[in-house]
């Protein structure tokens, strides 16, 4: 992060001269914002207003003129437009006439030396890369006489300013999905400035309460009409506990990355992006692991690279005699020396390559017979190895090694739903009490109403058995589980689903796993929660954590801790026995555990409120949508991901023990 916008008003002294020190650019914004009456005229072109708008620009500019970190003046924040902020900028140029003015609520380009706009899609981005002229819907013209900033552009007005997006990327909660791609938009087109994410970090007012910590905020005062919990927009918490849209923000904004060129000779592209400083500050080292173990690695030193430019490498492995995982590369920029704000050896960058995909693994026959007894939707199948018990239809039991792996009632069952994010809620974030009419709680009902309508059972030899379990679920259609079960103690599981009319939410399967079974290692990427639009910050690694680990405490209770792109996941007990769970091969899985299940985290309203079921709920899923971002508590999905009905969603693996 290189820029901080002072939203909205100027901020502390200090701040200032740490970020003279440190190398921040500032866009200093003036203490001047209406909201929700700037279309009364208030302050526009009304003179009640006029001098104390230029007041408050010219005691900011005689503050904060001496501060080399100041790049820009910003005449406030969502107050409308008018006369009275041309006066603004006439009496700030007449102080100082060296630095660009910023204004986001004007219409007609003659205050601010800037395009602004805030939270543009993925189109209307492009759009703005383009130079392309903006019209004004008629529904943008209703929303403008209310609140609105939504302004023409004509194509002639991007010849003299650059495109600044003055809030983006909306990181309301488990939010910032989308991001990658608007850095990428920012590196196509030149005159995309860059952004500020609204916003650094969760308001929220923190009560301690004999053994709890409460963390409180807008409703829990009685003090009326409030917005809830849209105080919480930050890449880290109110507790200063980064949330995991802080580590893609890292990997997005880091200012070098690389290419391939040829994985048989070890050659690789360096690109450094900065504008103004070499590499020299960088150690640049690599490791080559097999399913996330090391396998070779080493180091290259400092590769001096100039800014704005790129370099051809050769990293010095070795792929003779290569084992059957996995072979990830991975390439990591770590500081030379000690700064001011991190010590020598922290991770700047990193980059990864798939340089081979596993090889098929070849499985031993089963040694011995496999002991069936099946009679309607209930089916148990046996050996030294296992036993495995349906009960109308559903996997109830799993006896592994002697083992009991399943919680009581908590078999393996179809799961549409998870506890709606705030992205996911939109609209009815403003409302809570209605919440519950959103149309993704059809996906709980879904859920919940989801019924076994058919069982087959079938002896692929005398030491596997096959089970197809059909689904009936509302608002879908070919539901259906395969279970593949071997007298040599694995369960090989299918499961696919084909939405109805209604955008989906995820497809997988939940389960409830005994609480010793409380430590889960995956190779997938990770180690912080991540989500099909928001993983590019996750590295492929072989990850540990324990259950507790997994979870992320957003302020309001909602969806969290997935992992996506998993290829194996062991959950044991302290001894190290337990489940694996390995995703058939070439493909993968995401996957969350927590103490909480859904349906407990869909009701609470605060972290203090949340008590710990009896066991572990686990969801393995062949897809979940993405959180979103584009637009304030709403989450707006992009292509890829978003799940379209009458697609079939489908992915597979294998249970066994560990």
């Amino acid at each position: 992060i290189n820029a901080i916008r002072t939203s909205h008003y100027p901020n502390d002294p200090k701040l200032y001269e740490l970020c003279d020190e440190m190398g921040f650019y500032i866009m200093d914004e003036c203490d001047l914002e209406t909201h929700g009456v700037r279309r009364k005229n208030c302050p526009g072109d009304n003179p009640v207003w006029s001098k104390a708008c230029v007041d408050r620009a010219q005691r900011m500019v005689l503050r904060d003129r001496n501060h080399a970190c100041v790049c820009f003046w910003s005449l406030g924040n969502e107050a409308g437009d008018g006369s009275n902020f041309a006066l603004m900028r006439k009496a700030i140029l007449a102080l100082d006439d060296t630095r660009l003015i910023h204004y986001e609520g004007e219409f007609n380009f003659d205050k601010s030396d800037f395009i602004s706009r805030m939270y543009p899609d993925g189109a209307y981005v492009e759009k703005l890369g383009k130079q392309e002229a903006v019209k004004v819907k008629w529904y943008e013209n209703i929303a403008n006489r209310l609140a609105a900033d939504s302004k023409p552009i004509k194509a002639e007005d991007y010849a003299t300013r650059p495109v600044i997006f003055c809030e983006y990327a909306h990181a309301m909660e488990n939010s910032l999905g989308n991001f990658k791609e608007y850095i990428d938009a920012f590196e196509k087109y030149d005159n995309l400035c860059g952004g500020f994410i609204w916003d650094y970090v969760d308001q929220a007012i923190h009560v301690k309460d004999g053994e709890h910590d409460k963390w409180l905020y807008g409703g829990d005062f009685d003090e009326g009409s409030t917005s809830h919990y849209f105080c919480a927009n930050g890449i880290i918490g109110a507790d200063r506990i980064p949330h995991p849209s802080y580590y893609e923000v890292k990997k997005c904004y880091a200012d070098v990355t690389a290419k391939m060129v040829d994985r048989e000779k070890g050659t690789f592209e360096i690109i450094n992006k900065h504008h103004f400083l070499n590499h020299s500050r960088y150690t640049l080292d690599w490791a080559l692991t097999e399913d996330g173990k090391p396998w070779q690695e080493g180091t290259l030193g400092t590769v001096v690279l100039d800014p704005e430019s790129s370099l051809e490498i050769t990293v010095p492995y070795d792929l003779k005699h290569l084992p059957k995982g996995e072979m990830v590369l991975t390439l990591s920029w770590k500081l030379g020396n000690d700064t001011a704000w991190a010590d020598k050896g922290f991770e700047m960058a990193f980059e990864q390559f798939i340089i081979r995909e596993a090889l098929p693994e070849e499985k031993a026959p089963a040694a011995e017979a496999l002991d069936v007894l099946h009679t309607g939707r209930n089916l148990t199948a046996k050996s030294s190895k296992i036993n495995v018990e349906f009960r109308r239809g559903i996997l109830s039991s799993l006896v592994l090694n002697g083992r009991e792996m399943l919680y009581a009632e908590q078999g393996l069952r179809p799961n549409f739903f998870r506890a709606l994010t705030d992205n996911d809620a939109a609209y009815l974030n403003f409302v809570p009490k209605i919440k519950f009419l959103h149309p993704k709680y059809l996906w709980r009902f879904a859920t919940k109403a989801t019924k076994v309508t058919s069982m087959q059972v079938k002896m692929l030899d005398e030491s596997t058995c096959r089970v197809t379990v059909g689904w009936f679920a509302p608002f879908t259609c070919g539901t259906k589980t395969i279970y593949t079960i071997s007298a040599n103690g694995t369960v090989q599981v299918t499961h696919r689903s084909k939405g109805l009319f209604l955008q989906m939410l995820k497809v997988g399967l939940r389960f409830g796993i005994p609480q010793e079974l409380c430590n889960a290692e995956w190779y997938g990427r990770g180690p912080q929660e991540c989500y099909c639009d928001r993983k590019t910050g996750a590295a492929i690694d072989l990850h540990r954590a324990d259950i507790q680990g997994l979870e992320h405490r957003y302020m309001r209770p909602q969806e969290n801790g997935q992992r996506v792109d998993v290829r194996s996941l062991t959950l044991t007990d302290e001894d190290g026995a337990g489940l694996c769970f390995r995703a058939e091969s070439g493909t993968a899985f995401e996957f969350n555990a927590r103490n909480y299940s859904q349906e407990k985290l869909e009701k609470t309203e605060h972290l203090h409120e949340l008590e710990k079921d009896a066991y572990i709920s686990v969801n393995l899923d062949a897809r979940s949508c993405g959180v979103g971002g584009d637009l304030p508590g709403w989450a707006k999905l992009r292509e890829p991901y978003i799940m379209h009905p009458w697609k079939t969603y489908r992915f597979g693996f294998e249970i066994s023990a560990v």
